[in-house]
């Protein structure tokens, strides 16, 4: 029997891994032990180990000082940072991208909003998810510039793997939709003073959305046991 390609074990282990962080149960400071995840998922440590490492990359875990890997979490004060990083990011991507924006893109941001008010109506946050990658994906598409588009990306990705998690996420579905189809219509339009405010007022929005959502949930605070305890 041909042995399974190292690269595809890994991504399915990078995937199922991130589901488990990104669940409800799951708390910051909980442990991932390699042997234990590679028992779990029924494969080699090898794979476990890359996609570890990823997600360490993505600042989902943590390396221990002593062996193994941990849950991280968001403070209040990274919810903070990386927002201030995104207004300054988004700001400069939305309005390259307003200045070479093309009739066929903006009409595809067009359908990102309306699939994205769609999945709102019906509380569909996975439908909602990809309206929403996809209409980053087309603005850093126009913007053309790759350093800032991976930045934001990063840090979206963090964000969006926390907002994801809470309890209160499908309430800011329908602004949220609003918001960027406000955004849209100020880069079609390419309104940079428009892209400015509303790039700053989204993420407020945001912000004070986690933050509210951080005080009241404290989700991330370490139990200190394994993380595979809750599967």
């Amino acid at each position: 029997m041909a042995e399974a390609d190292p690269t595809t074990v890994t991504d399915m282990a990078y995937v199922q891994l991130r589901e488990l962080l990104t669940s409800e149960n799951v708390r910051p400071g909980d442990h991932l032990g390699e042997v234990a995840v590679a028992k779990w998922l029924g494969i080699s440590r090898t794979p476990v180990r890359a996609a570890l490492q990823r997600l360490e990359l993505d600042q989902l875990v943590r390396r221990n000082h002593n062996s193994g890997y941990s849950v991280a979490g968001l403070t209040a004060v990274d919810i903070h940072e990386i927002c201030d990083v995104l207004r300054l990011l988004d700001t400069a991507l939305f309005i390259r991208a307003s200045e070479s924006l093309t009739d066929e893109q903006s009409t595809n941001l067009e359908e990102c909003v309306e699939t994205m008010a769609t999945a709102a109506s019906k509380g569909d946050l996975d439908l909602w998810s990809v309206g929403d990658a996809r209409f980053h994906e087309l603005l850093q598409i126009a913007a053309d510039h790759t350093l800032f588009s991976d930045l934001a990306q990063k840090q979206r990705r963090r964000l969006h793997w926390f907002w994801m998690s809470g309890a209160g996420r499908l309430e800011r579905l329908a602004k949220c939709a609003d918001e960027h189809s406000s955004i849209a219509k100020s880069i079609a339009a390419s309104d940079h003073d428009g892209i400015r405010r509303l790039v700053n007022e989204h993420i407020d929005h945001m912000e004070e959305s986690m933050i509210r959502h951080l005080e009241m949930a404290r989700p991330f605070i370490s139990t200190r046991g394994s993380a595979l305890d809750h599967v």
